[in-house]
């Protein structure tokens, strides 16, 4: 110790069994200055770039030795030509060596050393340096890439010292870095090209739960990314795992106390320029809207039927004004840019003989979105002149204001050396409040045509915590090792009051002309078709969704023999989930949900005031009230539209245990490990199945037991390669919201989603193997490619079963079984450093890709009834499974010198083309059929860069930007049926009228470019 510190600016003393390090104020650099070569450099903590003052730097080949200043820098004078080597130590941190270093006469070379924090000084070393900025050092790439080459199957992930470099701002950004990896709807992860149902999350060791209304999934966009410590996907199955899975399953990490004091502040600023600074719509929401969530205003009203009270309201038409929100109309607002604000705070208690390590991490986000300029398209071009006016051309403007505040707060109690408690907690609140203007014609080419409008005012509100509280415990001389965890999850979606406000021009205007404030908009009066009978003049739903989940969890391994481990378990989850909605809708007075006037029109009978029902879009301030809502019945009138089938409850079991042994044979160079994981899962619901006339109650209950066996080897020949492969079974089970019998409409989207009971699990036979290089010179260095194959029994797939013919409002979406699928490919990574490439400037560079190649079927032999009731056309079908992309490609360039605390990202990322929604048509009978094709989502090529710079001992700045390219996002209907793309164009057959075929844009819109301006600050 004494040799260590001798000649260092930092004094020590030993209290029990603690290392003392304190600031020796008498200290001053050697200012010998010395002529000849010279080597000068920095020494940095690994993940963070914070200098360490008083680290020791030995000058291997010349005998020499230096102590880092204040900046962590330190310079060796007077050297001669030559080939030098530098190692670095510091206390607390592991001794790093920098590798050759070639000196030629006269010539000054700069070298950085980074230093990972030694686990084992964690436990008995407190740093005092009379302020509180420490390096908080948490998952580098070297760290990742050494758990991924010592796992037991096919592994990607990702480091929070790579996710410091880019420009995501939230996980879903994040995981599109990783092999095999990309992202649909910007929110829900895909691995392998399986879409989001065929994937796991976890938070932790907790399950993450589906935060969607209408999908499988959990979106990653609400996973700020300055919490992630690492995000590993594991996509061969094991023992271990949860079984539900095919393409991967994601735990996400946060950021884990450590035994350091440290604060930070940050502030970031967005600039969206299709947004900021101009006139976005908005309308006048609740006080607390900008922070995230209601502030009561929007609440079901309590002269009304609660959440889950089937009855029907039974109140006046002036009764009904006097209860619900008035305000039905939008304005315009500046959009401001966007804010951030963070903080990080790290700390250490003393608890007796023992310390307590807290993270606490908080965020708060505001976000304005506006789009003026999104597309929609029901059919090929002057399609309505073949089909009718079922077919549309849609353009539509968006606004969304986000409000978001998240806080991380975790804590780790060391025991001592071989135990450890942590209790770790999550809580987000997330709230958006929109506003949707849609104004459509018919797709008949028609310059002028009656035009209808929709007004949607809308706020969701999302709340998700998680807690875990779990320990790790070493037993008979580190031998045997305890892994214990108790979890809760806790979620709501939430969307108060959403009004749909539906209006029309009887015609003489065109679709881009026309003025959104134009004083001709007129309610848009029930003419006696279904579509109008739906929606109503005005609309308000109400809809409660709560999620509960309860787990525990044990995992014990005990070391049998040299080489030879067998590893326990068990997992068990209890889930339960309510959704509640109520429906109002606003039709003239004489209105009968049982169609029998559908031919008593307002205009046509003494009893009804046309000027009270074909009200203006201008006069929507004074509709809520007294005036147009009469009870003579002369003029408006609300209609309770809730039914039994506006709920359900649900409930999920889940418990497993499971076996596996490990043994490595032959000198440890093969690894073998095997198992088998019982699963058994019991899902009820309780819901109402709609017949016309009435009613029935419905009970869901799908009991299930699996047996799934699986088994990973490698083959370690020395510490740079390794080849492995596996073979495992898993499970796809249907989500509560898929197999309820509960119809949910979906208005952003236009979509209406049918839940289908008969869906059955899907069972997976997964097959891997994959070669790795990890090259011993360059240890942040690694390549591999692999290969995978994948047998689906009875996939499940998001369906879209519309009709070109059907009145229906919205597009049908469904889900299904197929018979079979298969799924196969290849992926390939490599991470490498362009230090071999001579120049001062690449020894800072370093590459990162990845790719995938894959290709699937899935099929249906036998088509029976389908979701209506129908044949679903009868024919055999063959296509690439719903959801799957050909190819994901990722690549990204990186420059990094930590001497000069700069850091520089460029980001590439695209994926091919998938079938967001299937069609039921296959491609022999598509001539004969009205129904809807599938829905396509094109590629996009993404290209981000960010600027990382110190600008000083405590401050950081970044500049960065996402989406340079500002390519659209755009889906695609696919009228010829053969799930490829083909752009549409004109039929030339001699007729009068023009046709046109091919795949018409179903919808497309552009979210722009985003800057971004981030200042950190340490304490």
């Amino acid at each position: 110790m004494e040799q260590l510190f001798t000649g260092s600016p930092v004094t020590y003393s030993i209290l029990g069994d603690r290392v003392i390090l304190q600031p020796d104020p008498a200290w001053k650099p050697d200012s010998t200055i010395r002529q000849g070569a010279a080597i000068e450099g920095r020494i940095m903590e690994d993940t963070r770039d914070y200098p360490l003052q008083g680290a020791s730097v030995q000058l291997e080949g010349a005998g020499r030795s230096a102590v880092t200043d204040e900046s962590g820098y330190f310079i060796f004078n007077g050297l001669q030509p030559g080939t030098y080597k530098l190692t670095a130590s510091f206390v607390g941190f592991e001794k790093t060596s920098s590798g050759n270093i070639l000196v030629r006469e006269g010539e000054k070379v700069t070298a950085a050393i980074r230093m990972p924090v030694s686990k084992g000084y964690l436990q008995t070393v407190v740093v005092r340096t009379g302020r509180r900025l420490q390096p908080v050092n948490h998952s580098s790439d070297r760290m990742i890439i050494e758990e991924i080459k010592q796992s037991q199957g096919v592994v990607s992930g990702i480091s929070s010292e790579q996710i410091a470099k880019s420009a995501d701002n939230n996980a879903a950004e994040v995981v599109k870095r990783i092999s095999g990896v990309t992202v649909t709807d910007e929110s829900f992860i895909v691995v392998r090209g399986m879409n989001q149902r065929y994937n796991v999350t976890y938070l932790g060791d907790n399950i993450a739960p589906s935060t969607e209304q209408y999908s499988r999934a959990f979106a990653l966009q609400l996973i700020p990314s300055r919490i992630i410590d690492k995000i590993m996907v594991y996509k061969s199955p094991r023992p271990d795992l949860f079984g539900d899975f095919a393409g991967g399953a994601v735990k996400v990490y946060t950021k884990d106390a450590l035994a350091v004091k440290h604060f930070d502040v940050g502030l970031r600023l967005g600039y969206l320029p299709v947004s900021t600074f101009k006139n976005m719509n908005s309308y006048k929401g609740g006080k607390t809207d900008w922070l995230g969530f209601d502030d009561g205003s929007r609440k079901l009203p309590a002269s009304v039927p609660g959440y889950g009270d089937f009855r029907k309201a039974s109140l006046t038409p002036a009764e009904y004004v006097k209860s619900f929100n008035p305000g039905l109309s939008y304005g315009t607002r500046t959009a401001l840019p966007d804010l951030q604000f963070t903080l990080n705070y790290y700390d250490v208690f003393k608890l007796g003989s023992r310390r307590l390590y807290n993270v606490t991490a908080f965020a708060f986000t505001n976000e304005n979105r506006y789009n003026d300029d999104i597309y929609r398209q029901q059919g090929n071009t002057l399609a309505a002149t073949e089909y009718g006016f079922q077919n549309s051309m849609t353009r539509e403007y968006r606004s969304i204001e986000t409000g978001q505040a998240n806080l991380m707060q975790n804590f780790v109690l060391k025991l001592d050396g071989h135990h450890q408690l942590y209790f770790r907690n999550f809580i987000l609140q997330d709230g958006k409040k929109s506003t949707q203007v849609r104004v459509s014609r018919p797709n008949d080419g028609e310059e002028l045509s009656s035009l209808t409008k929709s007004n949607v005012l809308g706020f969701t509100s999302r709340l998700l915590y998680t807690g875990n509280l779990g320990g790790n415990h070493l037993f008979g001389k580190d031998k045997q090792n305890l892994d214990w965890n108790l979890g809760y999850t806790n979620t709501r979606y939430y969307m108060p009051d959403q009004r749909v406000i539906n209006l029309g021009i009887p015609g003489g205007h065109t679709l881009e002309g026309v003025s959104m404030t134009d004083a001709n908009w007129l309610a848009a009066v029930r003419t006696g078709g279904l579509k109008e009978r739906q929606v109503g003049l005005i609309s308000r739903f109400f809809l409660d969704s709560r999620e509960k989940l309860y787990n525990a969890s044990a995992d014990y391994n005990f070391h049998l023999a040299e080489g030879a481990d067998i590893k326990v378990g068990t997992y068990h989850f209890w889930k339960e989930r309510a959704l509640f909605r109520r429906v109002y809708v606003v039709h003239d007075a004489q209105f009968s949900f049982d169609f029998t006037n559908t031919q008593n029109l307002p205009g046509t009978a003494d009893y009804i005031n046309p000027a009270l029902v074909w009200f203006r879009e201008k006069d929507l301030d004074k509709v809520w009230s007294t005036d147009y809502f009469r009870d003579d019945a002369t003029g408006l009138a609300i209609f309770d539209y809730t039914s039994p089938t506006d709920a359900y409850k649900a409930t999920e079991q889940y418990n497993a245990g499971y076996i596996s042994m490990e043994a490595r044979p032959w000198k440890g160079k093969v690894e073998l490990t095997g198992g088998v994981r019982l699963e058994h899962d019991r899902q009820k619901i309780a819901a109402a199945l709609e017949i016309p006339s009435f009613n029935v109650p419905l009970l869901v209950d799908r009991p299930r037991t699996v047996w799934l066996p699986s088994i990973n080897g490698s083959f370690r020949p020395n510490d740079s390669w390794v080849l492995r492969a596996g073979y495992g079974r898993t499970v796809n089970r249907p989500e509560f919201r898929e197999i309820a019998p509960f119809t949910d409409f979906d208005y952003l989207n236009r979509e209406m989603v049918v839940g289908n009971v008969q869906l059955e699990t899907a069972m997976i036979d997964n097959f891997d193997v994959r070669f790795e290089f990890y090259p011993q010179k360059n240890k942040g260095e690694t390549f591999s490619i692999g290969a995978f194959y994948k047998h689906l029994d009875k996939p499940i797939e998001r369906i879209v079963f519309s009709d070109v013919l059907d009145e229906s409002a919205f597009n049908s979406i469904t889900f299904r079984n197929a018979d079979e699928a298969r799924v196969y490919g290849l992926e390939a990574e490599v991470r490498k450093s362009l230090s071999f490439i001579p120049g001062k400037f690449f020894r800072h560079l370093s590459v990162v890709a990845n790719g995938a190649w894959i290709r699937s079927e899935t099929w249906k032999d036998s088509l029976r009834a389908d979701e209506r009731g129908q044949i679903a056309y009868g024919r055999t079908f063959r296509r690439p499974l719903q959801g799957q992309s050909p190819y994901v490609l990722n690549a990204g360039l990186f420059y990094d010198n930590p001497v000069m605390g700069s850091k520089v990202s460029l980001i590439w990322n695209v994926s091919g083309v998938n079938i967001y929604a299937a069609g039921v048509h296959t491609e022999s009978n598509y001539a004969n059929s009205s129904t809807r094709g599938s829905i396509l989502q094109l590629p996009r090529h993404l290209l981000d860069a960010a600027i990382t710079q110190r600008l000083a001992k405590r401050w950081q700045a970044r500049l960065s930007a996402q989406n340079l390219l500002n390519e659209a996002i755009t889906f695609v209907e696919d009228n010829n049926f053969d799930n490829k793309y083909n752009p549409e164009k004109v039929v030339e057959d001699g007729s009068p009228l023009t046709k046109y075929e091919g795949d018409n844009i179903s919808q497309r819109y552009n979210p722009g470019r985003y800057f971004l301006l981030s200042l950190l600050y340490s304490f």
